[in-house]
């Protein structure tokens, strides 16, 4: 294993994670838990609103 080790270095993980494709799908995640956070807002508010609309 310590060829291995020597092989994957500091810089070579450093240029991975800078990568188009490691971005890519750091955006897409964060979009996809974000919109989850969105939904549940939106419907949390709704049932508020309409709630309270019924009450009235």
């Amino acid at each position: 294993m310590a060829e291995i080790k020597d092989i994957v270095n500091d810089d070579l993980v450093k240029k991975a994670l800078l990568s188009e494709q490691v971005k890519e799908a750091v955006k897409t995640q964060i979009k996809t838990d974000l919109d989850g956070q969105i939904d549940g807002a939106v419907d949390a508010a709704l049932t508020d609103l309409l709630g309270a609309n019924e009450q009235q």
